[in-house]
């Protein structure tokens, strides 16, 4: 398994170049312009860079999350953000970056999981850190505001809107390829909004697959306090949902 999955990193760098998608790479050379040879300034770092997966792969994968877009791998330090979204983009990784929590998904979603936990941690503790997968349906790394970027890339339209639409529908694809055909995992969880077409929401159904699917809100823009709190309830007991239909199918 690993191996096929490794082979998608050389695959989409055979479509992901300049040739394929000048104006991709042109307008991504023009934002990068900005910075210095260092690649970062105090706030953001250069675009262009892409990450397929953010967890090892375990040996016997039983839940995979996938999100929407890379945006920071490390909030409020530009430097190791873009030193991991180097690595990221060479190959599986070896670090765990979900169970880090250096970013505000991750950081959310490690909150999430440990109210889960509390609920079963025999049962759930492995599927949730050692038996899971995290990653993206968008390979791409766009920054924190996905919606701006997307919105700006609209509005200059052309050939630059077409390169990026058929770039999003090839991770779309191959994100699906990947979990049908090579993982084959239990459980889904897919974060994602009402209303949002490029969520990972779009990538299966709630009982239409050989897995179970559960779609939950996106662990991003929670808020604070004692709305954070409420909202994190909510989605953990969506995971909670998808666990206890694994039980019910007895899966684990």
């Amino acid at each position: 398994m690993k191996e096929k999955l490794k082979s998608y990193y050389s695959k989409f760098e055979e479509v992901y170049n300049s040739d394929r998608f000048p104006e991709w790479f042109e307008y991504i050379a023009e934002h990068n312009l900005k910075f210095n040879e260092s690649g970062f300034n105090q706030t953001e770092h250069k675009l262009g860079h892409f990450a397929i997966f953010q967890t090892p792969i375990p040996y016997d994968p039983k839940v995979i999350m996938i999100g929407k877009n890379n945006s920071w791998f490390v909030k409020e330090n530009p430097r190791k953000s873009l030193e991991y979204a180097q690595k990221l983009s060479e190959g599986i990784p070896e670090e765990d970056l979900l169970s880090l929590g250096l970013s505000t998904y991750s950081k959310n979603l490690n909150n999430i999981t440990k109210e889960v936990i509390k609920w079963n941690p025999k049962e759930y503790r492995p599927l949730l850190i050692s038996e899971r997968i995290g990653m993206n349906k968008i390979w791409l790394q766009t920054g924190p505001d996905y919606s701006s970027f997307n919105k700006r890339i609209e509005e200059i339209g052309g050939e630059l809107f077409e390169e990026w639409s058929k770039l999003k529908e090839i991770c779309h694809d191959w994100t699906i390829e990947i979990v049908k055909d090579v993982i084959e995992p239990e459980l889904v969880i897919l974060f994602g909004r009402e209303n949002d077409e490029d969520c990972a929401w779009t990538l299966f159904e709630e009982g239409a697959e050989n897995f179970t699917v559960v779609k939950c809100s996106h662990p991003s823009g929670l808020g604070t306090g004692y709305k954070k709190k409420k909202k994190i309830s909510r989605i953990a007991k969506q995971f909670k949902q998808g666990l206890e239909m694994l039980k019910k199918n007895e899966k684990f």
